[in-house]
């Protein structure tokens, strides 16, 4: 894999935004997304046009823009970027949200994409938000 395509995959990693990488799929590029919390779900896109029409429409719905160190793996023709994030929520408790990409390419191409993500209780609850969720109840 040229290191121009791992440069621009690094990019669309760091940012959700797919458009520099859409003159790179190949025809029959494949799109799958899970979502795994208490039952997963599942969305699967074939075809370039069908994989870059839902590309655009969910633009940077997926996730914000990533400011944490993302680590990155090579191998021959996959490229998998990993990110592990915990987010506050409105009540001081803490989600934890991991994402996987994994691009394969076949004869310069990206020819798969799969994006999952794990979202998960953080396993640690600050006393000041169970005092929240209590009084609340």
């Amino acid at each position: 894999m040229n290191h121009n395509l791992q440069d621009l995959m690094r990019r669309v990693t760091a940012t959700e935004n797919f458009r520099p990488l859409f003159a790179h799929f190949s025809d029959n590029v494949e799109l799958r997304v899970t979502m795994a919390l208490a039952s997963s779900a599942r969305s699967e896109r074939r075809g370039k046009s069908s994989v870059i029409r839902h590309l655009q429409a969910t633009g940077h719905a997926l996730q914000p823009p990533i400011e944490e160190p993302i680590e990155f793996f090579v191998d021959g023709e996959r490229f998998v970027a990993c990110h592990d994030k915990s987010t506050a929520t409105a009540f001081g408790l803490n989600l934890r949200c991991e994402r996987t990409l994994v691009f394969d390419v076949h004869e310069g191409f990206v020819s798969r994409i799969a994006i999952h993500y794990e979202l998960s209780p953080a396993a640690e609850r600050p006393a000041a938000a169970l005092a929240i969720v209590t009084a609340s109840a």
